[in-house]
């Protein structure tokens, strides 16, 4: 399973990345949007971890285009706002699950569990090789392959 951690504090970002790789599953990590839309460009997530306010916008408006590309993509929305009109805002906007800073990392990562049970992509990963069945491609290298 792999996720992305879209988060601007480097120490949490690390401590998530590290964390998370422990528990068996792929990541990578971006500081910023523009880094995020590079990531979701090339890559595909079972599970995004979004940080509310990034240096270059806001991480609730990438919901919905993230939704568009990979509409089974689980979204935890990760946030120090801790009112419940920010809550539903974000589960409003499209977001999975929604989880105040600071967490506990058993509790986030068991939310985690929980929505890979429940969703997840069937899209399979191996070096340069990509099958997605959902869509009916194969990428390798880069390059699409095209399917008779």
């Amino acid at each position: 399973m792999r996720i992305l951690i879209i988060e601007d504090e480097v120490t949490l970002s690390k401590t998530l990345s590290d964390g998370l790789k422990e528990f068996g599953y792929q990541n990578d990590v971006a500081g910023n949007i523009k880094d995020a839309e590079y990531y979701l460009g090339i890559r595909n997530y079972d599970l995004v971890l979004l940080d509310w306010m990034l240096p270059d916008g806001n991480g609730i408006d990438m919901i919905a285009k993230l939704k568009s590309k990979a509409p089974k993509t689980a979204v935890i929305v990760l946030s120090a706002r801790d009112d419940r009109n920010s809550e539903i805002e974000a589960l409003k906007a499209g977001a999975d699950d929604y989880v105040r800073k600071p967490f506990d990392f058993e509790v986030l990562t068991t939310r985690i569990e929980a929505k890979l049970r429940f969703g997840g992509s069937n899209i399979i990963e191996i070096d340069d090789l990509i099958i997605n069945p959902e869509e009916e491609k194969i990428i390798y290298e880069g390059a699409e392959i095209e399917l008779k």
